[in-house]
């Protein structure tokens, strides 16, 4: 089991108690060890032979699932115990969220060839052809000179316009970003060829 770190420690799980086969988390934390351990105690099992559900249901848990019970004091009146359950399932689901933020970082690696001219076409060619064949179609005016795409510049730029894609799909999905994308898609219509394995 990994360590937490220090923030992740709250009043609730500063105990953390963990079996592999228990009958049911529950019964341990409601009979055998209540007024022994503190409220704020998490028992974990990796197995449960005689877990607690809804309306007395019981079973025993498949391999693989995260099983717990936790005892904490809630200062509550009695009708608003109904709102445990939506504290349960909103916790459950921040939960879910905060891990697999942790577990999936991204991280992207992206490579332009700017100036490199071999072995293959690169933006400042592609740029130089835009310009000549704007400058062509100039009358009677000495073609200028061809700015110079700066590095410094160009990453600015694509980290602006990253952070803004990221945020605009957290908040609202793929779907504001999909026309544009489509709208900049360079190979429909064309037949590609793989070599390798």
């Amino acid at each position: 089991m990994s360590a937490l770190p220090p923030s992740a420690i709250k009043p609730l799980g500063r105990v953390l108690l963990c079996t592999h086969e228990i009958g049911s988390t529950q019964d341990v934390l409601r009979g055998s060890c209540q007024g022994v351990l503190q409220p704020g105690c998490v028992l974990l099992a990796d197995k449960q032979t005689g877990g607690k559900g809804r309306g007395g249901n019981q079973w025993v848990s498949p391999d693989g699932c995260l099983m717990f019970s936790a005892s904490r004091q809630v200062a509550i009146l009695g009708e608003q115990a109904p709102f445990i359950n939506y504290l349960v399932c909103l916790a459950v689901l921040r939960g879910i969220k905060a891990t697999l933020q942790q577990l999936y970082p991204v991280v992207v690696g992206i490579g332009l060839n700017l100036t490199n001219k071999q072995p293959t076409t690169c933006l400042q060619q592609l740029l130089e052809q835009a310009h000549t064949s704007q400058e062509s179609g100039a009358s009677g005016r000495e073609p200028d000179t061809c700015p110079v795409i700066s590095r410094e510049l160009l990453l600015a730029n694509v980290v602006s316009h990253l952070d803004e894609c990221f945020s605009v799909f957290e908040q609202h999905g793929f779907a504001p970003l999909e026309a544009d994308y489509l709208s900049s898609w360079m190979h429909s219509g064309q037949l590609v060829t793989t070599q390798g394995r």
